[in-house]
């Protein structure tokens, strides 16, 4: 990842409408990583009445930070559902429910991940670790619809759908 003076990433994804779920985890980080998470999480809390001004602008501007780092990596079109707000937190709410919170279409994505993890076959020229990478996308998408699949199912699929040239590897293996 390439850093900028200012030590703020410039190669993060822009949110579009297909990639949500790298987009929420590499922000997060980021967020993390810029000390602005709870901007996102908590919001902006009293600080009381023995708060001075200069405490209080301070807190502002790490939500003014966090605001910003959202305004930064989205697109167009969710720059028009959030360029309006007023806090990161709201912002990051309405980026949440536009796209994660549909459980409907989470449930729909996840059966067509299932589907595809029970399809597949490694290709003949594919490589074991370019296989594997497959196989652990396709779990890494079903985790993010909330299905949690072992390593112990992921190594069972891996071995099951090897090509033949493997067969006396697979045998060894589970002996």
């Amino acid at each position: 990842m390439s850093v900028s003076n200012d030590k703020i990433p410039t190669n993060l994804p822009i949110l579009d409408s297909k990639n949500y779920d790298k987009w929420h985890k590499q922000m997060k980080v980021l967020f993390g990583y810029q000390d602005v998470l709870d901007m996102i999480t908590d919001g902006i809390t009293p600080l009381g009445k023995e708060a001075t001004t200069a405490q209080e602008a301070k807190f502002k501007k790490k939500d003014y930070k966090a605001l910003f780092l959202i305004h930064s990596w989205v697109d167009s079109d969710n720059f028009e559902k959030v360029g309006d707000c007023d806090s990161a937190k709201t912002t990051w709410g309405i980026l949440e429910k536009a796209y994660a919170g549909a459980d409907k279409a989470k449930v729909v994505r996840l059966q067509t991940h299932k589907r595809q993890l029970e399809l597949l076959q490694m290709e003949d020229k594919e490589t074991i670790n370019d296989y594997v990478t497959r196989v652990t996308r396709l779990g890494n998408q079903m985790k993010s619809c909330g299905e949690a699949v072992s390593e112990q199912n992921f190594v069972s699929k891996v071995l099951r759908s090897l090509t033949p040239r493997f067969d006396n590897i697979v045998v060894a293996i589970e002996e």
